[in-house]
């Protein structure tokens, strides 16, 4: 995934924390791009309609956050529900 852009805390001078910060923004603002472009044409591929650039780019400035959590289908439930959890 892309770079965030967030800037890791660290100690500093106050000059060359603002460049190296520049230099994460920047880096994060290709990345999204890039990905952005191969999201697009997968989804062109597919017939699928386009993200809008802005919405795309906040989804990756937040992709540290998501998490995977599996869980079993309504069906699975109704069928043979899992009473130990209660």
């Amino acid at each position: 995934m892309p770079l965030s852009g967030a800037l890791p805390d660290m100690v500093s001078t106050t000059d060359f924390y603002l460049q190296l910060q520049q230099i994460y923004i920047e880096k994060a603002k290709k990345d999204v791009e890039l990905m952005h472009t191969l999201v697009t044409k997968v989804m062109e591929a597919r017939g699928v309609s386009a993200i809008d650039g802005e919405q795309f780019a906040l989804f990756c400035k937040n992709t540290l956050n998501i998490d995977c959590i599996e869980m079993r289908s309504i069906h699975d439930e109704l069928t043979s529900p899992d009473w130990s959890c209660v």
